[in-house]
């Protein structure tokens, strides 16, 4: 795309505000503005040092250690995972150990000559250097605590916490590059003092040198606040809450009361900005759905502790939050689909339960922005927050009347259930996934959304997942669904809607324009027929009356590697008990257009009806990502129609 059409499009598509906030943070950093608000090493305090509230969570006035007690092998593998920990390894991405500490890359340069690209790294993405950073491990270390580990935890735990700290020098190295980064660690900081303030085998000025630390992190924040205003995302919210947090925790500090009110009153408005009526969030997908509820959790926690109260309007928008993820969580699994971007994120890990698991955040969740729940037995995350707030959450929620929900619906049939996904974009797009489709049983994924795998890596996989060929959707002309004009920004966002059903709760019908510039919309019906049986009728309408424009038209869908056969008439039947049999779509002549069938594993074709090459980035295809940085074989069925519109494509699937 020609680069004044794409400056013209940006603005004109996500707002002026943005494009000038950007703008804003690049010449901050041009012209070394932030490197001396920033000062490597921290600024020295103007008056008193910073000192703790005087305001103590204890375990003896919790049910954590109650909980340990009655759940010991939680308690072990607390234990085990501390003790690995403190050899200096932490878990990243939910599926692997990595070094906390790394002796490849430079700590000492200003954060600015790595953002302005003057500093090179080994390391080609960025996240894998962030994520040890991020402090997760703190709250592992956290639940050992609460768990009984041995009278040297905490001397131990502050030791390999010191070590960071000296490894990452105040606003020095790659660490110290995004605020979000940085407000991330805060919260791990505070929660570190709540748990061990206590601990009687911590040295001599522990507490003096993490609450200058808190304070060297509160203040790198403000300067660079304009670029997650930018972002209208995740960033701005992070930001804001690590803000008030060091303003809740630090409260007689001089500038603790600026950091508390302009960290509740961004937080609040961008809450406000980022969660839609029926409670979508901003970036369109699950993972950052669950990282948006955790530091909401956080928020709530902490306003409960220092006596302010959420406004109604918040607690309402992150009720209908809360409702949207629970009714994408499978009840015994606690998965959910692999929608949208998935980063690996899970900044407050206060919970045993895999990474994949996302009971603990909904049922937290609820317990804390729906009043009349009750919190499980057996659930613990919940007992955290409660702990972190000093008492139970009481505030009532005004309930309004539930908004139609908009990004997704979900129809069930027997054991089985499929979820349509066609959201509302208000807001920069994630992915150009419209109309994908999953199908469920027994809370595992029959179809599945590929995922991301890596943000930055060699080509070709730089957000690779992101386009439409990869999802369980219908692809035009093998082209995306809109114009992808940067990594993160997609121009030209299509309008979707869901089309009123003569027939509630038998199927659903959803529209979206995105391929209007080939003079055709897009239509899908999911309807659900006997135990198991499903229909799915694709339809491509021409825009004008009077035109019947030829498309070429590839239909995907991802599933699982396993065995599998493929019929000469298309019939594909996998080992897991799914069988996909594509229709004839009718040509102009009324007779059927026979079809191109292909199945490819792993970015190479293993199969092709009529020996055509694949016509798309062969690599990219055949994957999944469960996480963050990890990809594994999947095998993609693709079916190819070449015609006139308008087309209808009829595809059953059988779950036996």
């Amino acid at each position: 795309m020609n680069p004044f059409v794409r400056g013209f499009k940006t603005i004109q598509q996500t707002g002026l505000t943005p494009v000038l906030q950007l703008a804003l943070y690049r010449f901050g950093l041009i012209t070394g503005h932030y490197k001396r608000l920033t000062p490597a090493g921290g600024r020295r305090n103007e008056g008193i040092e910073p000192v703790w509230s005087d305001k103590r969570s204890a375990f003896s006035d919790s049910a954590l250690t109650d909980f340990f007690r009655k759940h010991p092998e939680t308690a072990e593998q607390c234990r085990v995972e501390a003790e690995t920990i403190l050899s200096g390894k932490c878990r990243v991405y939910g599926n692997r150990w990595v070094d906390i500490f790394r002796d490849d890359v430079d700590f000492t340069r200003h954060w600015t000559d790595y953002e302005k690209g003057k500093v090179s790294l080994l390391e080609k993405d960025i996240k894998d250097i962030w994520e040890p950073a991020r402090l997760g491990w703190v709250f592992t270390l956290a639940r050992a605590k609460a768990a009984g580990h041995d009278l040297t935890l905490g001397q131990r735990s502050w030791s390999l916490l010191e070590k960071f700290l000296n490894q990452n020098p105040v606003n020095c190295g790659p660490n110290w590059m995004n605020g979000q980064e940085v407000a991330i660690r805060i919260l791990a900081l505070v929660f570190f003092y709540e748990v061990f303030q206590e601990d009687p085998g911590m040295p001599g000025g522990w507490e003096q040198t993490l609450a200058q630390a808190v304070v060297d992190h509160a203040r790198r924040i403000p300067p660079t606040l304009v670029y997650a205003y930018s972002q209208q995302n995740n960033h701005l919210l992070v930001e804001a809450a690590g803000l008030y947090t060091a303003g809740v925790f630090l409260p007689d500090f001089s500038e603790a009361a600026g950091w508390r009110n302009s960290g509740w009153d961004t937080f609040h408005t961008a809450l406000s900005a980022q969660i839609q009526e029926d409670g979508t969030y901003a970036q369109f997908s699950t993972n950052y759905h669950r990282l948006m509820l955790q530091t909401a959790l956080w928020m709530k926690a902490l306003s409960l502790r220092a006596g302010d109260d959420f406004p109604a309007s918040s607690m309402e928008k992150l009720a209908a939050a809360t409702r949207w993820l629970a009714d994408l969580t499978d009840s015994a699994t606690g998965r959910v689909p692999n929608y949208g971007h998935n980063d690996g994120a899970y900044i407050l890990p206060l919970t045993g339960k895999e990474f994949t698991d996302y009971r603990p955040v909904v049922q937290t969740a609820l317990y804390f922005f729906e009043p009349d729940q009750a919190v499980e037995a057996g659930d613990e995350m919940p007992l955290w927050f409660e702990w972190l707030a000093g008492r139970r959450p009481n505030q009532v929620v005004t309930r309004e009347k539930n908004t139609p929900r908009q990004c997704y619906r979900k129809l069930e049939n027997g054991d089985t259930s499929a979820i349509l996904f066609s959201p509302r974009f208000d807001r920069r797009p994630g992915q150009a996934d419209l109309l994908h489709l999953e199908f469920w049983r027994n809370g595992q994924a029959l179809l599945l959304d590929a995922g991301t795998y890596r943000y930055n890596a060699d080509p070709p996989w730089q957000n690779a997942l992101a386009r439409t060929g990869v999802h369980n959707t219908l692809t035009v002309n093998l082209v995306d669904q809109m114009h992808k004009a940067g990594r993160f920004l997609w121009l030209d966002w299509p309008v979707s809607c869901w089309v009123d059903d003569p027939v509630p709760g038998g199927r659903m019908t959803a529209r979206h324009n995105g391929y209007q510039r080939f003079g055709v919309t897009h239509d899908r019906t999911v309807r659900k027929l006997e135990h198991g049986h499903w229909t799915v009728v694709d339809r491509l309408l021409p825009v004008r009356k009077a035109g019947k424009p030829l498309v070429n038209v590839c239909l995907q869908w991802l599933m699982s590697v396993k065995e599998w056969h493929i019929s000469p008439e298309g019939l594909l039947t996998v080992a897991d008990g799914l069988v996909i049999k594509p229709g004839q779509a009718p040509g102009d002549d009324g007779r059927p257009m026979i079809p191109e069938y292909q199945l490819i594993i792993a970015g190479e074709a293993v199969c092709s009806s009529h020996g055509w090459p694949v016509q798309d980035d062969l690599s990219t295809l055949g994957w999944y990502s469960p996480t963050y940085g990890t990809k594994v074989p999947a095998l993609s069925f693709r079916i190819h129609y070449r015609g006139n519109a308008p087309l209808s494509i009829l595809t059953d699937f059988i779950v036996c």
